[in-house]
């Protein structure tokens, strides 16, 4: 059998019409389905679109958290909303999304300011046991709607732990379970709240309240999402997380402690402890000063208060500051402090800056004791700066005691004071006060009298004598010095003298015994041979300036005490340089 094949006269042609064809549908796969083909092109846009919609979104979750915190969002915050779309690295750089597995930089996200998370430290709460509408009371539990108990946690005893809420009750329990004891938790707060558990203690149940800032209860879930106990390991850095978030502020040079200073939050003391709220433009910052190493601020609208803390963040003392935009301090503020808190108002557009001053070159005075001893003029604690005593004693990084009585002579008087065991004031009969009901001592008042002598240190290195103002006369003045260097024999003695009183220009009188008095001290420390500061003179207050520097026509605002303490300061360095200290 044959096979017969017929081929058209015109095969060729066909051929060649299906050859182009095939070109010409490869050309047109090739613009579709190309490396820039349009429907690689359409892809790539709806890739391009879908991240960016992803891209979008998280941004819209990122400022609705913003707002929510007030303008901040901190580590837990960022890394959660991140996760609700994807994967983070583990370097944290990208996140590949749930939709579409796209690779997204994280810096293409978000490349703004991210601030420490509050929740550090190990979490020993397990929340699945958590107890609703339970309070725990001297380690027997009731039911209460409005409290939420922990389960029996193991401890440290002895070891310091924070938590972020209202701490109701905490109760203490030995190593067979048994009740140990209960401490009462603090004021309401979102502010971590701290304890140390006792050495004996093996167990802690601790009450918190569910009660919202408002007085509303808060709902089971947002609680527990949110609560945390954590054992601190290294209590220094979780120092500021006690008061708060960190939200950190560009331009911000703070060289004591980078990025700590807590912005659009006041804080205040509220019964014993501390706590804030929202203000806008108020800040805080908490620093750890160096022992005798002064430091400066600058940079500040207003400073308004100051917190001593002790180790454990207690309050050792509060002092007010309520002029200029500068203040240098040191360790030696208040020997029982350990860090100090700053409450200070500044906008968004101003550059605080905080550094230690450069030390005096051989300081001789470093750390010795420096005494003042006279009336309202030297008055104050001995733990202010708002003194000039306290500005010379910073100055010098010296420890400062202040004997200061606010109405008192160096001439004999009848009335009484009441001061602590240490000499510190506590109140005058010449004010009009009550006998303090703490722990007192009485002495009689005046300059020259050996009950008031006695409020001087014994170990006092300098002792500064600011007496006159108020009365005086030769022999007073004479026996005062006597007794105080027969107080404190090692002490070398400055005489201080009567400042300008705008009650000399408006009595001729008034004027010429002020004239005396100032002669017969001039006189009298000649005699003893010991420095004198005619402050009078040094300090160029008179009637033409005294609005700028006087807060009445006797005592001096705190311009003019800067102009004492100047006066001191120099005095001082004039008598190292005379050789009359040594």
């Amino acid at each position: 059998m044959y096979n017969i094949v017929m081929q058209p006269k015109n095969c060729k042609y066909i051929v060649w019409e299906v050859s182009v064809l095939l070109i010409l549908a490869g050309v047109t796969i090739a613009t579709l389905t190309g490396e820039n083909g349009i429907l690689t092109q359409a892809t790539r846009a709806k890739e391009e679109s879908e991240k960016a919609e992803i891209i979008e979104q998280i941004q819209l979750d990122i400022a609705n958290k913003q707002i929510e915190n007030r303008g901040s969002i901190n580590e837990d915050e960022f890394y959660e909303i991140l996760e609700k779309y994807g994967t983070v690295s583990d370097d944290k750089t990208i996140l590949t999304t749930t939709k579409g597995n796209y690779d997204i930089l994280i810096s293409d996200i978000y490349s703004g300011n991210i601030s420490v998370a509050t929740r550090q430290s190990n979490n020993l709460i397990n929340k699945e046991n958590l107890k609703y509408g339970i309070t725990t009371y001297q380690g027997n539990e009731s039911e209460n709607i409005s409290f939420m108990s922990t389960e029996k946690i193991e401890i440290n005893g002895n070891t310091r732990y924070l938590t972020n809420r209202n701490v109701q009750t905490i109760n203490y329990y030995n190593d067979e379970q048994e009740y140990i004891s209960q401490e009462n938790g603090g004021e309401y707060t979102y502010i971590a709240q701290g304890f140390t558990t006792p050495q004996e203690a093996k167990y802690v149940v601790i009450s918190y309240r569910v009660t919202n800032a408002d007085g509303t209860d808060e709902k089971y879930n947002d609680f527990a999402e949110d609560i945390w106990l954590g054992k601190i390991d290294d209590y220094n850095n979780i120092v500021y997380e006690k008061y708060g978030e960190v939200n950190y502020k560009e331009g911000i040079n703070n060289i004591i402690e980078q990025g700590r200073i807590f912005y659009n939050t006041y804080i205040y003391k509220k019964n014993t402890r501390l706590t804030t709220k929202y203000q806008e433009n108020k800040c805080f910052t908490i620093i750890k000063p160096i022992e005798n190493r002064s430091f400066s601020i600058t940079g500040m609208q207003r400073i308004d208060d100051f917190y001593y803390l002790d180790e454990n963040l207690n309050i050792v003392r509060r002092e007010t500051y309520t002029s200029g935009n500068y203040i240098s301090l040191n360790k030696n503020t208040d020997p029982d402090a350990y860090y100090l808190l700053i409450l200070f108002s500044s906008s968004k557009d101003d550059n605080i800056v905080m550094k230690y001053d450069e030390p005096i070159s051989n300081n001789i005075l470093q750390g010795k004791n420096i005494v003042g001893y006279g009336d309202s003029l030297t008055a104050g604690t001995s733990y202010t700066n708002s003194t000039w005593l306290g500005k010379v004693a910073n100055y010098f990084s010296m420890k400062q005691y202040n004997r200061g009585i606010g109405g008192t002579a160096v001439t004999p008087d009848t009335r009484t004071a009441w001061v602590t065991s240490e000499g510190e004031l506590l109140a005058t009969e010449i004010a009009g006060d009550t006998e303090p009901t703490e722990e007192h001592i009485t002495i009689n008042s005046s300059m020259s009298h050996d009950e008031r002598i006695a409020t001087i240190p014994t170990n006092a290195d300098i002792v500064l004598f600011f007496g006159g103002t108020n009365g005086m006369d030769e022999e007073s003045y004479r026996t005062t010095l006597d007794k105080i260097k027969t107080r404190a024999p090692n002490a070398k003695i400055i005489c201080m003298n009567i400042t300008y009183r705008q009650t000399e220009d408006e009595d001729e009188s008034i004027a010429e015994d002020y004239a005396n008095r100032r002669n017969i001290i001039t006189q009298i420390a000649d005699e003893y041979g010991y420095p004198v500061i005619q402050l009078k003179e040094l300090m160029g207050v008179n009637s033409s300036n005294a609005s700028q520097y006087m807060a009445d026509k006797v005592h001096f605002n705190d311009d003019g005490k800067v102009k004492i303490a100047t006066a001191v300061i120099n005095q001082l360095k004039q008598s190292i340089q005379d050789g009359y200290i040594k």
